[in-house]
């Protein structure tokens, strides 16, 4: 049976890609020629093993509520390389979006169009690099926060800004802007507990997708609802 996607509600998978969900095998069932040839051209194996879970997975979802087989899904791109599925071939009106940090991969499905991001996170220089990317609003924002929150707070809106620009299928440098992030996370906010604001004909949300990786979500639907889903309870 297809997966069920309900009106006005996106659904959102978290994978941990050190899991063996799939054996090598099944894997490779799942990926077309286009796929096979793209991992090929990675020389890190790290990079090229995630790639390849990363598409494996995508396929499998989408077969999942499409209720074909994985390798029969076409794609398509458009003109900044967001992929979509191809409308001529494939009717249902189905939206996706993956980001992928370390081990952990994140996708999102909807009626709706959409884009998320997940940040493992690192040590990074903050200030340095919000003082670049961000707003004056949203970089003292930064600023003014205690220092045991700040990276919690930065990558709360670094994830927000990439889910936005993904959202729009823009690049990075053309859409940045687009977006001033929300302090959305309450200080207690749980693991895996989304909390969203809404503006305009959007919805963004942020959620920690671990202890040690936050996530966002933008979907073009002010009345968004999400739905968090376990990979774990679909088999091949």
């Amino acid at each position: 049976m297809p997966i069920h996607l309900e009106q006005d509600t996106t659904h959102i998978w978290l994978v941990d890609f050190n899991d063996n969900t799939f054996s090598e095998e099944i894997i490779n069932n799942f990926l077309d020629a286009t796929d096979i040839k793209r991992a090929s051209k990675f020389s890190c194996e790290t990079t090229k093993t995630t790639h390849t879970k990363s598409r494996a997975m995508l396929r499998f979802l989408l077969g999942n509520y499409l209720n074909i087989a994985p390798k029969d899904i076409t794609f398509t791109k458009n003109d900044f390389n967001k992929p979509s599925i191809c409308k001529s071939v494939h009717i249902e009106n189905l939206h996706f979006n993956l980001s992928h940090s370390n081990n952990l991969g994140m996708f999102t499905i909807s009626k709706d169009e959409v884009g998320c991001d997940i940040e493992v996170f690192k040590p990074r220089n903050f200030m340095k690099i919000a003082k670049r990317y961000f707003t004056h609003t949203e970089h003292q924002l930064l600023v003014n926060t205690p220092k045991h929150l700040q990276q919690r707070l930065f990558f709360s809106f670094w994830t927000q800004k990439e889910a936005f620009v993904k959202y729009q299928g823009l690049t990075l440098a053309r859409a940045m802007n687009n977006w001033i992030a929300q302090p959305i996370l309450p200080d207690d906010a749980q693991e895996r507990e989304l909390y969203c604001v809404r503006n305009n004909d959007v919805t963004v949300s942020n959620l920690l997708a671990t202890k040690n990786a936050m996530a966002a979500v933008v979907v073009k639907n002010v009345n968004a609802k999400f739905r968090m889903m376990r990979f774990e309870e679909l088999s091949s």
